[in-house]
């Protein structure tokens, strides 16, 4: 979806979640999802545990609109990938993904 794609306040919206990095597995291994609303200034912060696990076997972040007000939504996600070369054992690699939905109030 692009930012001309556009949803009404008060929508669920639901995105499969895809995340491929060298080394990771999200079925397996950790990440964070971020749904940022810039205009409002709200954020809604996001586990891998509230995530949707689908009848199809794939991960799904849903949402609802309501929570971020009206503006263009971004996607910050932040996978913990398992990796013996760096200190700890893992390293972060971070997605942004750009103007997912356009939210509109309710009334034009």
């Amino acid at each position: 979806m692009d930012a001309q794609d556009k949803t009404i306040i008060g929508t669920k919206l639901k995105y499969l979640l895809e995340i491929e990095a060298e080394g990771f597995d999200q079925s397996d291994d950790d990440f964070d999802v971020e749904v940022v609303n810039e205009a409002s200034r709200k954020t809604l912060s996001l586990h891998k545990s509230d995530m949707i696990v689908g009848s199809d076997g794939n991960m799904y972040l849903v949402f609802d609109t309501e929570d971020l007000g009206c503006g263009l939504v971004d996607v910050v996600i932040t996978a913990h990938v398992p990796d013996r070369d760096v200190p700890g054992g893992t390293r972060d690699e971070v997605c942004i993904i750009r103007r997912i939905a356009r939210i509109l109030p309710k009334t034009l």
